[in-house]
């Protein structure tokens, strides 16, 4: 009946294309007639994200990392054009240790209780530091200074107490966007954190009222942390004491002035020294 239907379908997105028809003969040459369809939109729907670089699986403990993700239609091509803004975010999961409830030692329970990170204080709970939003460019997430601050590693002497050794939770990263009201996420492998390098002193356990010449109770206790607060169990060396006074006075020419008695230094054993 002279009409020719053509199930086709484009899978390249384009902004600006047109189709153009030419008629055959039975050998298939062309007889010099033709017909062309306007200038049109192919548009393409995303379907996923994708990692195009992945969070790596060994993270030091708040050093930065990169990832960059991208939206992808069904056909695995990046959806380079979006009729509204998109942003991408990402979110920290811990699970793999179901616990009742947390020790002494670590009496703040970080997260559910079937995916549970136990931490002296709310502040010390595993945390996503860094940019964790960002704007969709042309199909392109990019993150350029993600970190996470808990260390997860296993500790090499396992008679440590959990407050010295990292969680034993396991992590992932999660990315998530919504395009046209369905969500979409895309999950890292299991990524494990490992203990920084020494950035600060904590006193873990010391004295509010000292009775002159009478030793400290309890004795002063110092922890060598990364700066995830991480206690840095590699570090040895030495650590000193110094007596500060809250204000200066004129005691000296009415009585002797407060001066410290006994060991002035103590050895760091796996991050902490005594005194």
């Amino acid at each position: 009946d002279g009409v020719y239907n053509f199930p086709v379908y484009v899978t390249l997105p384009t902004a600006n294309v047109s189709i153009l028809f030419t008629l055959l003969n039975a050998s298939g040459f062309s007889l010099g007639i033709t017909a062309r369809t306007d200038f049109f939109e192919v548009a393409t729907n995303a379907t996923s994200l994708v990692f195009v670089r992945k969070p790596p699986a060994i993270l030091v403990a708040s050093v930065p990392f990169a990832t960059v993700v991208h939206v992808e239609d069904r056909w695995g091509l990046r959806v380079s054009q979006h009729s509204t803004s998109l942003v991408l975010s990402a979110a920290l999961e811990t699970y793999g240790r179901a616990t009742v409830s947390c020790p002494s030692e670590e009496p703040y329970q970080c997260g559910e209780s079937l995916r549970a990170v136990c931490a002296k204080t709310q502040a010390a709970c595993p945390t996503l530091r860094g940019t964790t939003t960002v704007a969709v460019s042309r199909g392109i997430a990019s993150f350029s200074d993600l970190s996470l601050t808990r260390c997860n590693a296993q500790p090499a002497n396992a008679s440590l107490p959990r407050n010295d050794a990292c969680s034993q939770a396991k992590y992932r990263i999660v990315f998530k966007a919504t395009v046209a009201s369905l969500p979409f996420t895309v999950a890292s492998d299991d990524v494990s954190v490992i203990i920084g390098p020494a950035t600060a002193l904590t006193v873990l356990t010391s004295a509010s009222s000292v009775a002159a010449g009478k030793p400290f109770s309890p004795l002063p206790e110092i922890v060598v942390v990364d700066a995830g607060g991480n206690r840095v169990t590699s570090f040895v060396s030495q650590v000193s004491a110094t007596l500060i006074p809250t204000e200066l006075t004129a005691c000296c020419f009415e009585c002797e002035c407060p001066t410290k008695i006994g060991a002035f230094t103590a050895t760091s054993v796996a991050g902490r020294a005594r005194f």
